[in-house]
């Protein structure tokens, strides 16, 4: 088989990531840049999985993963003066009203909440590709691949809503609807 797409993918999900990091890199929000960004990561996942599976998804999300984490070791290894300091928001809490409760609380949410439920999405997916034929090869990969591409989505998702109940139900909803098919573990066809 030809290699040329799954290249094609790989570089295009750098690209993709490169694009991302200098819109948001920018002074003011560019949604044309944006939309380019996103849409290269999008088409490098689909090019992948049409040349390879789940397996060329996988290792899509791994390149556009790295070239993420070199972005940021690069903007902590900057000098504090040398970093661009934030414009004060006007939606900034005072510090009265901020609470070290309500922080971890957040950070619960966001962080080890939203990977138990993009673990519970993307085992229940694994279950539903194994009992529908699938290779097991292939539907262990798609766990590989789902869980690091719906965390964040699912983080960034509690992360803009204000209401707490709003976020539980945002994280609940889909774990609990795929927490039978990850209990029977494929046992249903």
């Amino acid at each position: 088989m030809d290699q040329g797409l799954i290249w094609f993918a790989l570089a295009l999900s750098v690209t993709g990531i490169v694009i991302l990091r200098v819109s948001w890199g920018r002074t003011g929000r560019s949604t044309v840049l944006n939309g380019l960004g996103w849409g290269a990561v999008l088409l490098a996942v689909l090019a992948a999985g049409a040349h390879s599976g789940a397996w060329g998804i996988a290792n899509t999300a791994l390149c556009a993963m790295a070239t993420a984490g070199v972005f940021l070791l690069l903007d902590a290894a900057k000098p504090l003066a040398k970093r661009r300091k934030s414009t004060p928001k006007a939606r900034s809490l005072p510090v009265a009203t901020r609470s070290t409760g309500k922080a971890i609380t957040t950070f619960l949410l966001a962080g080890p909440l939203s990977l138990l439920a993009s673990l519970a999405i993307a085992l229940a997916l694994r279950d539903v590709m194994a009992a529908t034929g699938s290779s097991e090869a292939n539907a262990n990969v798609t766990v590989l691949a789902l869980v690091p591409l719906a965390w964040p989505l699912l983080s960034f998702a509690v992360l803009t809503m204000r209401s707490r109940m709003r976020q539980f139900a945002w994280l609940s909803a889909p774990a609990l609807a795929c927490l039978p098919l990850v209990l029977l573990q494929g046992a249903v066809v």
